[in-house]
């Protein structure tokens, strides 16, 4: 499974980061379901963003999740009063995934803390769940040459 964090750039680069951006999404929703963190994402029809349901999470308030995140650095949207998103992109990396998790987690159980609550190892042992048949794609995009060229959203930005 480590060789799968490995393979993302190259002629499907596109594709590729895709996948990775969706795969961390399904870690991340497969790791805090347990936890009684409740998703308003649809888990049959996601992609690269992730809701939550703040106070069916166990949460005080939406604006509480975004302060402890905000002492972190990290930024997340507000959609109301009860929902916060976050999105990964081609940038994230397992660091990140791990930390948001934990950061979570902490604020869920009323403890910080300076320790991890799971190694990497762990998302290695995560099986990579294809988009379901009804949502997939099936017909041929990005054909054209230009798509084949880009490595990156970034450059993809770029050029459009």
């Amino acid at each position: 499974m480590a060789s799968f964090f490995m393979q993302w750039h190259g002629p499907n680069g596109l594709t590729k980061i895709a996948t990775k951006v969706r795969f961390f999404s399904q870690i991340f929703m497969e790791e805090l379901t347990p936890l009684g963190i409740e998703f308003a994402t649809n888990p049959n029809g996601y992609f690269d963003t992730v809701a939550i349901k703040v106070q069916e999470s166990g949460f005080s308030s939406a604006d509480a999740v975004l302060s402890e995140f905000h002492k972190f650095g990290i930024n997340l949207r507000k959609i109301d009063n009860n929902t916060i998103s976050l999105s990964f992109d081609e940038l994230t990396n397992m660091y990140d995934l791990e930390q948001v998790i934990e950061l979570l987690v902490s604020i869920k159980k009323r403890k910080f803390s300076k320790d991890r609550f799971m190694p990497f190892e762990v998302f290695e042992e995560k099986k990579y769940a294809r988009v379901p048949a009804e949502i997939r794609r099936e017909s041929k995009f990005l054909q054209q040459n230009q798509f084949a060229m880009k490595f990156s959203e970034t450059n993809m930005m770029r050029y459009i």
